[in-house]
């Protein structure tokens, strides 16, 4: 193939056909690896390896900057249709890869942005390249045989290249290429070279065989990262600073950990994805939150076994990104910190997975951890991403009480005087809804009890298969509000053998409710011939409430906070008062829990404060919950605020999606600050308003739990964000 100017003063193209098998002086008969459109807008590199063709589309002068491509292959000659598949951003070209069997011909052309406006496709003229294939007759074979694909090191590395080559006319050299830079030659076997003091980043190591007869050919390109150097037990940070990660086995399960770093405190969620060996697909899996930190376990894989991961995660300020360009490398049964000190090891020894329980629930937690070249300074309990609580001495214990009904995963930290840590495996338990205090009705063919109950503000609806379903699999609910209207459906969340729908619906509705659940003998069943009937707020047939409400008050004090007080006459069974707040009588958080008093006096007195009223009108509901989860909400009582001016607004408020619009009065000269965070003080959002703009659209990753939230803006007053 002929090597332009043009693609002479692109490096990229030139390394595109090494990657095909590329040059030589020797007329030979050639495939169509590699070369230039009619048009002179790109050039195309393609290779196979393990059965995939690589296709590449190298943008050149005249569409500089392009910034899309699709690619439309046909497999086969003859007739037929060309199906389209985007082409992945690489660095300013553009790649794309298709499993193909072997000495199949393809034909294929690109359709690609024109920077200058609209798109041109080269359907005209397209290419025909028979998999398998390399692009000159007579070239020796050569391939790198270590590094391994997606092998990791710790800067300052040390890499030792070799590779494999042979021709029927013999090998005259390998040269080792770093991109399109010369590392080193080798002339005898083994052919290999030491790249030494390599700098942290992600690198494209090639090897090009030299025969005899001076026909060349390149290898496929291996890919290693070299990691910054880490103190603190993390096998490495990613190549942009995003996180680090870590990978230990314990009796054959490698556990990952990522931990976000600076650049995306906050991250929300991460997925990782595996690969066993050096060729195949990545299998996805999605990672447990542990504290700030994220972690996965995998099945047992047997030591000696060379995996690549890489992960997509959550980027606080918008969107996501991943690490597919740069996968790590692991080696299961080793230790891939890479400093003197071993982290040290922790396992949850008590409960065991899927250990169960019955609300409300007292769960013992016990953790066995130790350090083999430290001592364990402290052990942190968690359930999910919420820290319970922490033990600094063996036997390492906590005790989580008054747990409600739920799936769970519980989880511990072990942080060793050296600083080094190691997060557990992941137990997972189940607290059963407590059935001792009965259900409203039961179903006429006895398939199931329901009950519906209002707690927290929240409809709680539990659907109880009975004998004639033991098994069911699922439960969907169907509620429809007020006496009219549609039956919008819900899947049911199975906590043991019941299942459970949560819906936030306000104090009063007449809600008329059937399901549709698995027949375990085969098919389904529905109740929607004898829809069951609840009001919010009430207790439903056959469930009686302990307390009797003798007073409810609320008074506006002098300093600006608001007191709530109540008294109850006889109280039995009395668990606990909620004190719930709201801007707007419709969304209510939660301000205060009250524990109940002595259960033998003739009147109990209690009290409660609200130290940050809003302006405007507040709203005050108190909820009663006996110790079967029962609850019942009081009279609503109000305090109005005057509306001080304030140049900001928020709206929807309350808000009911992820989605929050907020406006200003004036617009500012230069960049100002908006944070949305929880009143505990937790940050949510974080962003930048451009100048002379008076609004912003705030995208968080999901839609923020119910409650009460802080937004703020350079030089306005704050302003209180419900969510609903």
């Amino acid at each position: 193939m002929k090597i332009t100017p043009t693609m002479l003063a692109r490096p990229a193209i030139v390394l595109a056909m090494f990657l095909a098998s590329v040059f030589t002086t020797h007329a030979q008969t050639a495939v169509a690896c590699t070369g230039v459109d009619a048009s002179g807008d790109f050039s195309y590199a393609v290779y196979t390896h393990n059965d995939t063709v690589h296709f590449t589309f190298f943008p050149l002068a005249p569409i500089v900057g392009s910034s899309s491509a699709i690619i439309y292959i046909k497999k086969g000659t003859g007739q037929g249709a060309y199906p389209g598949y985007n082409m992945v951003d690489s660095s300013g070209n553009f790649v794309f890869s298709l499993p193909v069997p072997a000495a199949t011909t393809v034909s294929f052309y690109f359709t690609y942005n024109v920077p200058a406006g609209g798109e041109r496709n080269s359907s005209a003229n397209p290419v025909q390249y028979v998999s398998g294939t390399v692009c000159y007759a007579g070239a020796p074979t050569v391939a790198i045989t270590t590094p391994a694909d997606a092998a990791s090191y710790t800067a300052p590395a040390s890499v030792a290249i070799t590779a494999t080559a042979s021709d029927a006319s013999g090998i005259s050299s390998v040269a080792f290429y770093h991109a399109d830079t010369l590392l080193g030659t080798a002339s005898t076997a083994p052919y290999s070279f030491t790249w030494a003091n390599v700098p942290a980043g992600h690198y494209s190591l090639t090897a090009k065989a030299t025969n005899n007869n001076s026909i060349s050919t390149v290898s496929i390109p291996v890919g290693i990262t070299v990691n910054k150097p880490n103190t603190d037990g993390f096998c490495g940070t990613s190549v942009n600073g995003d996180y680090e990660y870590k990978a230990t086995t314990v009796g054959g399960k490698v556990t990952f950990t990522f931990h976000p770093l600076a650049p995306i405190a906050g991250c929300a969620y991460s997925l990782i994805y595996i690969r066993q060996g050096s060729q195949g697909g990545y299998g996805g899996y999605g990672m447990a939150a542990a504290g700030s930190d994220f972690v996965f376990t995998t099945n047992t894989i047997a030591d000696g076994v060379a995996i690549s991961f890489y992960f997509t995660y959550n980027v606080p300020a918008g969107g996501e990104r991943n690490s597919s360009a740069n996968p790590q490398g692991y080696v299961v049964g080793t230790n891939c910190t890479g400093i003197a000190d071993a982290p040290p090891t922790i396992s949850i020894t008590s409960p065991t997975n899927n250990a169960s329980f019955t609300e409300p629930a007292t769960i013992n937690i016990t953790a066995d951890a130790s350090s083999a070249s430290s001592t364990v300074t402290s052990v942190v309990f968690y359930s999910g991403a919420d820290s319970l609580g922490t033990s600094t001495t063996a036997p390492y214990q906590y005790s989580w009480a008054k747990v409600p009904a739920g799936n769970y995963t519980i989880g511990a930290k072990a942080i060793a005087a050296d600083s080094l840590s190691a997060t557990s495996t992941f137990v997972n338990v189940v607290v059963n809804i407590d059935n001792s205090m009965g259900f409203c009705a039961t179903s006429s063919d006895s398939d199931f009890s329901y009950r519906a109950e209002t707690v927290n503000g929240n409809v709680v609806i539990t659907f109880h298969p009975l004998a004639n379903i033991a098994g069911c699999a699922y439960a969907l609910g169907y509620v429809r509000q007020g006496g009219t209207g549609p039956y919008p459906g819900y899947p049911m969340t199975k906590v043991g053998n019941d299942f459970r729908l949560v819906q936030a619906i306000p104090n009063g509705t007449q809600l008329s409710i059937y399901f549709t659940y698995q027949v375990p003998a085969g098919g389904e069943r529905n109740s929607s011939a004898n829809p069951q009937s609840y009001t919010v707020g009430t207790v439903c047939q056959g469930i009686a409430l302990p307390v009797q409400l003798l007073s409810y008050t609320a008074q506006l004090q002098k300093s600006g906070r608001v007191t709530l007080a109540w008294s109850t006459g006889t109280e039995t069974n009395n668990r606990y008062f909620l004190v719930q707040k709201s801007t707007d009588g419709r969304a209510y958080a939660t301000l205060a829990n009250v524990p109940a008093g002595d259960a033998l006096a003739a009147v109990h007195q209690y009290a409660a404060e609200d130290s940050h009223p809003a302006t405007g009108t507040n709203y005050y509901r108190l909820v009663q919950v006996d110790k079967n989860g029962n609850a019942k909400a009081y009279g609503i009582k109000t305090i109005t605020l005057q509306n001080n001016a304030t140049g900001l607004a928020v709206y929807p408020n309350p808000v009911n999606s992820a989605t929050i619009a907020v406006k200003w009065a004036v617009a500012a000269p230069a960049k100002r600050v908006v944070r949305l965070q929880g009143m505990d003080g937790k940050l949510l959002y974080s962003g930048t308003a451009a100048p002379l703009t008076t609004s912003l659209q705030i995208l968080l990753p999901a839609k923020p739990a119910a409650g009460l939230y802080l937004l703020t803006l350079d030089g306005e007053a704050p302003v209180k964000v419900v969510v609903e």
